[in-house]
């Protein structure tokens, strides 16, 4: 993310607003995103609209937990070990 920041605060401000988006959309619809293999139906994932990366996010309770900005091909489970700390 740093990178958009570096090229312009244009692109920047489209980053975030895209992840806000994302942010409020799996707020109101949780099980919008897709699971994810091997978690046991716990955590999902769901794509940015104009970006490489896919918000990944689990239910706790009546909250949502942000597990990661995940880049779509770059080290795509980096973030798995992330699970262990519930």
């Amino acid at each position: 993310m740093v990178r958009y920041e570096l090229e312009s605060s244009d692109l920047r401000d489209r980053l975030w607003g895209d992840i806000e988006a994302v942010i409020n959309l799996i707020s109101d619809y949780p099980k919008i995103g897709e699971v994810v293999r091997r978690t046991g139906g716990r955590v999902r994932r769901f794509p940015l609209q104009h970006f490489p990366f896919v918000l990944i996010y689990r239910e706790r309770g009546d909250e949502l937990q942000i597990i990661a900005l995940a880049h779509k091909s770059r080290k795509p489970t980096y973030w798995r070990p992330r699970l262990r700390f519930e």
